[in-house]
């Protein structure tokens, strides 16, 4: 019998995929998949619990969701907002420390912290960010949400084909593009390149 937690999660899933995101679980996540990605259950450092969901944008920890049942008060969830936003564990890459997105939501309110803001607190959205607008605010505050090629190679070692349709290669032009300029030395040029680069 599902909880009213998991029916909260339901439509916390559903938002989200319809803003942009993926939204796979933490043991099965691709930070790369797209350019935001929700990692369910995500762990936390000793003390501050697990993550209903770890925001990742352009393959670095933006911020987190905390899942609540509908009818919960989100007000007083700050307390959780700050686990949340300090307790991302040391190996997964972050935007800036502590996180700076926090939100919670019911699936059916969602509340948004900007821990970015001179003096961050909780305000009602009427829906779920998409990755591009959350990516405009970490903009505007002056952190660079951009992931770049040269972190995706240092973090994978390689460049495979089907990189091209996932941050942050398709920042920067699409699949089509790739094809339309390379194909059919496609293959060999990545071999050539991660020959070259990864020797």
């Amino acid at each position: 019998m599902r909880t009213p937690e998991d029916q909260a999660r339901e439509h916390i899933d559903q938002a989200l995929e319809q803003a942009g995101w993926r939204v796979p679980d933490y043991k099965s996540a691709n930070l790369h998949a797209g350019r935001g990605v929700m990692l369910r259950n995500s762990p936390f450092q000793s003390g501050h619990g697990f993550a209903d969901y770890l925001l990742d944008l352009d393959g670095k920890s933006a911020g987190g969701v905390g899942a609540k049942t509908e009818g919960f008060p989100l007000i007083w969830v700050e307390i959780q907002s700050a686990k949340y936003s300090e307790g991302v564990l040391p190996q997964l890459p972050a935007h800036v420390p502590p996180l700076p997105a926090l939100y919670h939501s019911t699936g059916v309110e969602t509340r948004f912290t900007n821990g970015l803001d001179p003096e961050p607190s909780s305000r009602q959205i009427i829906s779920s960010d998409k990755p591009d607008t959350l990516a405009d605010r970490l903009d505007r505050a002056g952190v660079n949400s951009h992931a770049s090629i040269r972190d995706h190679v240092a973090a994978n070692l390689v460049v495979e084909r089907d990189d091209s349709e996932s941050a942050p290669f398709a920042q920067e032009g699409d699949v089509g593009k790739v094809h339309r300029l390379f194909e059919p030395e496609l293959n060999g040029l990545l071999e050539d390149l991660n020959g070259t680069v990864f020797a």
